[in-house]
């Protein structure tokens, strides 16, 4: 899968070459980056080890948001953290501390 924005407010989820989902005006303000997140299935929780990655997508905005968006309910983001009245500029998932760290502008960000 692929995801890209227009750089306004829309993202575009291609599977396989073709368009599969659409998070029409998924934020207020332009989007500055979007970042694919992966969670495994643990050993010992009930589920097979084997199991493909659950796949999340993670967006941020000149609107001072930064979504988490599960692609099979895309018209709803699971978490959303507003970080200030500024702008997040990046998003970056860390598997190995299952971490999202993001870049923020604000009162303490210059």
């Amino acid at each position: 899968m692929v995801a890209v924005t227009d750089f306004l407010s829309n993202i575009f989820i291609f599977k396989e070459g073709h368009l599969f989902k659409t998070l029409l005006n998924a934020h207020a303000k332009l989007i500055t980056d979007i970042q694919w997140l992966f969670t495994f299935n643990e050993p010992g929780l009930g589920a097979p080890e084997n199991d493909a990655p659950t796949p999340y997508l993670s967006s941020c905005s000149m609107d001072g948001s930064l979504k988490l968006w599960d692609i099979d309910s895309p018209f709803v983001p699971l978490y959303e953290y507003l970080s200030s009245k500024k702008w997040v500029y990046h998003l970056h998932w860390d598997p190995s501390v299952s971490a999202l760290i993001f870049n923020s502008e604000g009162k303490y960000f210059p």
